[in-house]
């Protein structure tokens, strides 16, 4: 069906682009069909090389050959003393399609041997006297041993090598941890042995089922295989000299819920989450002013994610890197300025026998603390009102018969007293009925619930010698805290497939779909009254006696009472919280492909596409019974003939975003070693991507949602006269979207690593990025940026002999990276609006000027690093200093008036430069170690962003202050400045809040307020300087306990405060000081708070809120959160299961251990809003 309209050409769909990408969807179904078609044949390839058919033929070859050929073919290994094959004949077989253990029997006929399969290990020995295997001559000797090795946390260890003391015998624990040796002595001790964990010796004393576990080792031996993902390529931590914070499996998944930012909230070195924001991230400071450009670059699974990251699973994340310095993060180029997050996918390993893993969990979130900021009481907001009735304040307001603004009942009673209606008595008694309700009550019991989330992710993974796949499903629903239809449901399908068709080719699909539908209710909890009034009075009601009650809603409820003719103008909301039905659809899809070719051991090549798309549909129907939509269809019928303009029904708002990404790159990549000495690691890379995006919007009226009709034959251009006054056009969303984006860029790099005898390494690395969006000169377009870096391993140095240190390493880097804002364009741009209302004719308006000299934002780092350890490596940690220097920051530039543009007064330039400054510490200690394990890590960081130039300073009065989270930026001071006004008391006459001027007392608040900038006191930073956290993590046999205790040291913010002004208009937050305001002479002694004013002075009441007696300092150290789990792990063959944890967690605990402030309210959060409540989840998960 097609809604088309003549004006300005526009053309608009019923259902959005669907006959527009229909085609596509088609294509991209067939594309999915492909990849499981695919990954079925792999995961049936995988099956029947598990079960193991053997063809192979040989003459008068030797066992071991026979031996190494099965094991190719199979999943199976030999396993044998030494000395048992010697003597051995030479052997002549052909198998065909035998199975494992009919080939082996048949290796071995007519030789002195003889074999014993156990799980995936074909045991040799050498025949006995009377036929039987070792283990049974000597019963009370030798034993078969099965066990696992674990860590501390009571996870798998695999690849760890268990040997027998004294022995050659040995094996390797599998990616469950398991392991089985055979004919072994009873009272044999085994060595267990690992790169990144301490070796252990183990008694056996005749145990046959024995569970090991190994502490972790931090120390040089730990980084050999340890690697770093920047995005390009895996680099071995040993030889990395960048700056880079992991965040591993078993801490990323530490944290319960749905989205994964949130998990590196206080766990991730150098990173900052401004929680006065839901989405702003810091790594070590800012780099730029541009407050939607600030965050980090998201790299997913090695190309940069345009979309929203909530629709990526976490379940899914194997790993993060967090990239801080240029040597780390200028492979990224001109998006890297503020730091790059690199996420890595699960994968499935070849090798590996299926695994599946399962887990499911459910998250409860307290109601909202209504009662968190304090307010006004209600008898004494109610005695304010009859103060303002008496001064005449709502005299203009109940004698408006226009636009009747609202009007609370408590004004309507005292009206009603004036005019003789009621008596005084009778005015009394019905006030005093209402000076014990409070609305906060009765919206957190009837409007508010407790949220619930519900998660749960299953995953198989496995793998040959030649292909190994991956697959996950994921389903998540969350209910959230407002009663109604309100939820999100979020499906996940995530798989990977790699294929090795050949020993230098290896080929990589994956396929990453997800689909979350929001449902919401614009209902909102605050019942905003409108007509100026910011919330509802607080004596209101919502129900009585199991009515729902009207509330007064954008003008006076008498007169709403009295309208006839029209449909009823009430709100109620109790009714409203059902009716409206708002769906937010988002379909996300990532295809990759990629191939890699081994040219030679030393050089490989990569060819990779990505193909992401992303469709967010919206989907608002509102109820011909919402108020929204009666609201809007009696604003403008006709008052005296009450002909309806808007017609009887639904009116549904329908939008579409479509997101669409093409990615290619082609790689080389070199790594060699030349004489154990020498080792380089080198690629060059060339990239191109196109992303585009496309939106629409349009908006149904007179809708039938159950046969999809809606009126057409509607005047759009015309302004009618409204029932209340006044004349306004039919809104028409239509013109709001239809907007065509599209980015460009091209990206060529390089990088070369050099280490010399495995102590001293050289990086360096350059790029070059092209973008449409930059310049019109080609200089502008493209930026070349540069980073180099080196590493000292000191310890390996002989010169350097310590029984106290036990690793010591230095490293230094610095370069450049860069940032681009891509909603900032070099050319001009136009945007077309509604009906022009002299013309009757859409219109179009210069959104930007000209701008030819628009270039990337530069960002020079220098890093400084050191990574040690202490004590046999009982202490191990990093620290580092930085500095950044950002320039050609995009800011506000006057525009010379001379050029004739009377438009604007100012054009966004490259205007600015920032410095930031600061370090970070990292320390991981080993407390206990043994059947009671206990670790602990440090973070701690300091960052400080100074604006050292721009041109639009507010050289009088003070720049906006919180609750506003935007950045102030003053030259020469930190970025998040805070000001405040002097404060000179209160007047002891008046109680009038006096200020400075001229170095003397005053209440002249105009000229207060426009004094110079430097005659007001800074405090500092709005934003923590300094922060970390301070996690314990403790186990015991089973059971594990892990707190996070977080901090935030050198940042200020002003408190909520009495607003008369605001007040008058029903704004509660700060109104609890009216009971401690200044009534009389020597209140002043005892109080800052100013007396009571009318009218109200808005300047008077700004001085007030911002002067320095209601800044306090934020410092704080809390408890953050709490995980407990118990794990329970088995050898037992027969169970399918190999390991099961249930866990619970404790989040938003927000328990203060100490705070600089004396007040209640938490200090990391908007004065404006509630901090998110208490949450407990609990969990289990399987793994077979």
């Amino acid at each position: 069906m097609t809604f088309s309209s003549d004006r300005g050409g526009y053309s608009l769909l019923s259902l959005p682009n669907s006959q527009r990408h229909g085609k596509r969807l088609t294509k991209l179904l067939l594309v999915m069909k492909l990849t499981m078609i695919l990954l079925t044949v792999t995961c049936l390839h995988a099956a029947a090389r598990t079960q193991g058919q053997v063809t192979y033929s040989g003459r008068e070859v030797p066992l071991v050959k026979v031996f190494a050929a099965i094991e190719a073919q199979t999943d199976y290994r030999f396993a044998y003393n030494p000395g048992v094959l010697s003597g051995v004949a030479p052997v002549t077989v052909e198998f065909r399609n035998l199975t494992l253990e009919e080939a082996v029997k048949q290796a071995l006929k007519n030789q002195p041997l003889q074999f014993k399969i156990i799980n995936k290990t074909v045991f040799i020995s050498q025949k006995s006297d009377n036929k039987s295997f070792p283990v049974q001559n000597e019963l009370f000797k030798r034993i078969d041993v099965k066990g696992k090795v674990l860590n501390n946390q009571n996870g798998p260890i695999a690849g760890a090598t268990i040997s027998v003391k004294g022995e050659s015998m040995a094996t390797s624990s599998d990616e469950n941890g398991a392991f089985i040796l055979t004919d072994v002595d009873e009272n044999a001790t085994l060595v267990i042995t690992n790169v990144n964990y301490e070796t252990r010796e183990y008694k056996l004393n005749g145990k046959t089922d024995v569970l090991i576990e190994l502490a972790i080792r931090t120390s040089t031996l730990s980084e050999v295989n340890v690697t770093i993902n920047s995005g390009y390529q895996k680099v071995s931590k040993a030889r990395y000299v960048g700056s880079v914070t992991t965040v591993d499996s078993a801490l990323f998944n530490r944290k319960v819920g749905t989205d994964i930012i949130s998990r590196l909230d206080g766990v991730a070195n150098g990173v900052l989450f401004d929680k006065r924001s839901d989405s702003r991230i810091q790594i070590r400071g800012i780099s730029t002013l541009t407050g939607t450009n600030m965050n980090p670059l998201i790299i997913l699974d090695n190309f940069p994610f345009n979309g929203t990251l909530s629709n990526i699973n976490p379940n899914d994340v194997e790993e993060i890197h967090i990239l801080k310095d240029a040597a780390a993060a200028s492979i990224w180029g001109a998006k890297a300025g503020n730091g790059v997050i690199v996420i890595t996918s699960k994968k499935g390993k070849y090798n590996q026998s299926t695994r599946i893993d399962f887990n499911s969990n459910v998250t409860i979130q307290q109601k909202p603390d209504l009662h968190y900021f304090d307010q006004i009481s209600t008898s004494d907001f109610i005695d304010l009102e009859k103060f303002l009735f008496d001064k005449g304040l709502y005299n203009n307001d109940l004698n408006n018969t226009s636009s009747r603004p609202v009007i609370s009942p408590v004004v309507e009673i005292l009206n009603k007293e004036k005019k003789g209606l009621i008596s005084s008595a009778e005015a009394a008694s019905q006030i005093n009925k209402l000076r014990n309700i409070d609305i906060r009550n009765e919206i957190e019991s009837k409007i508010y619930r407790p949220a619930v989330n519900v998660q749960n992710y299953l995953s198989i993974a496995g793998g040959s010698s030649m292909a190994n796949y991956q697959v996950s499903l994921g389903y998540d629903k969350n209910t959230p805290n407002v009663n109604g239809p309100g939820n999100y449901q979020r499906y996940t399908l995530n798989s990977s497939t790699s294929v090795r068709p050949a020993s230098f080719v290896e080929l990589n699909l994956g396929l990453n779909v997800s689909q979350a539908e929001t449902r919401t209710s614009s209902f909102s909890p605050q019942l905003n009254p409108g007509s100026g009034k910011s919330q509802i009075y607080p004596y209101a009601q919502l129900e009585e006696n199991g009515q729902h009650l009207a509330l007064p809603r954008d003008r006076r409820l008498a007169y709403v009472d009295t309208v006839g003719k029209l449909l009823d103008w009430h709100y109620r909301p109790m009714d409203e919280i059902n009716l409206e039905n708002n769906r937010l659809r988002t379909q996300n899809v990532i295809l990759n492909f990629g191939t890699t070719f081994k040219f030679t051991k030393w050089l490989t090549g990569d060819i990779k596409y990505q193909f992401a798309q992303q469709n967010i549909t919206g989907r608002n129907l509102q109820s011909a019974q919402s108020y929204f939509t009666r609201n809007l269809i009696n604003s403008y019928t006709q008052k005296n003939t009450y002909k309806q303009i808007i017609p009887v029904g639904d009116i549904l708002d329908k939008s579409y975003n479509e997101l669409t990404g093409h990615f290619f790159r082609g790689q080389l990549s070199f790594i060699k070693s030349f004489n154990s000495r020498h080792h380089f690691n080198a690629l060059v890379a060339a990239e191109i991507s196109d992303n585009k995006n496309n939106s629409s919007s349009v908006r149904f009226y007179g809708y039938d949602d159950e046969v999809s009709t809606y009126a057409t034959a509607l005047d759009y251009a015309t302004a009618y006269p409204l029932f209340a006054g006044g004349s306004a056009r039919i809104p028409n969303p239509n013109y709001t979207g239809d907007g065509l984006s599209r980015n460009r860029t091209a990206s060529f790099l390089g990088n070369l690593s050099y280490t010399y005898l495995d102590r001293y390494t050289l990086y360096a690395s350059a790029r070059r990025d092209g973008s449409n969006l930059f310049g019109v000169r080609t200089n502008n377009k493209w930026k070349p940026l540069w980073s180099v870096g080196a590493s000292w391993d000191i310890i390996k140095e002989s010169f350097f002999q310590s029984e106290i240190i036990s690793n010591l390493k230095l490293r230094a880097s610095y370069g450049y990276t860069g940032n681009s804002n891509n909603n900032i364009p070099a050319i001009t741009t136009f945007g077309y609006l509604d009906i022009n209302p002299y013309t009757n004719l859409p219109y179009a308006v210069v959104n930007q000027p000209p701008n030819p000299d628009l270039r990337w934002e530069e960002v020079g780092i220098v890093n400084l690093g050191l990574d040690f350890s202490v004590l046999k490596n009982r202490i191990s940690g990093t620290f580092e200093w930085f500095t950044k220097k950002s320039k050609d920051v995009i800011a506000p530039f006057p525009l010379d008036p001379t050029v004739g543009n009377n438009v604007f007064n100012f054009i966004n330039k490259n205007a600015a430069n920032l410095r930031t400054r600061g370090f970070d510490l990292s320390l991981m200690s080993r407390n206990l170690e043994g059947k009671i394990s206990w670790n602990t890590v440090l973070n701690f960081s300091y960052a400080k962003t100074i604006v050292t130039k721009y041109y639009q300073n507010q050289q009088l009065g003070i720049p906006a202050q919180p609750p506003s989270i935007g950045i102030n930026p003053i030259e020469g001071q930190v970025a998040w400045g805070l000001y405040s006004y002097k404060w000179g008391g209160l007047d002891p006459a008046t109680g009038n809040p006096q200020g400075y001027l001229n170095k003397g007392l005053s209440t002249d608040y105009v000229k207060i307020l426009n004094d110079s900038l430097k005659n007001h006191v800074f405090h500092g930073s709005a934003v923590p300087l300094y922060f970390g956290n301070l996690m314990n993590n403790l186990s015991f046999k089973g059971f594990a306990l892990s707190f996070n205790i977080t901090y935030r040291f050198d940042y200020y913010y002003m408190k909520n405060s009495l607003s008369y002004s605001s007040l008058y208009t029903w704004a509660l937050p700060g109104s609890n000081e009216f009971a401690e305001r200044w009534k009389q002479p020597g209140d002043e002694l005892k109080t800052n708070v100013p007396s009571i004013s009318y009218p109200a002075n808005a300047n008077r009441d700004k001085f007030y809120a911002q002067s320095e007696i209601n800044v306090r300092r934020g410092d704080n150290i809390r408890l953050s959160d709490v995980r407990v789990s118990y794990s329970w792990n088995t050898v037992n063959k027969w169970l399918p299961i190999k390991g099961v944890q249930v866990y619970c967690y404790l989040n938003n605990l927000n328990w203060m251990i100490w705070k600089a402030s004396d007040l209640k309210y938490d200090p990391d959060f908007n004065m404006n809003a509630i901090p998110p409540a208490k949450s407990g989840a609990v969990g289990c998960s399987f793994n077979f």
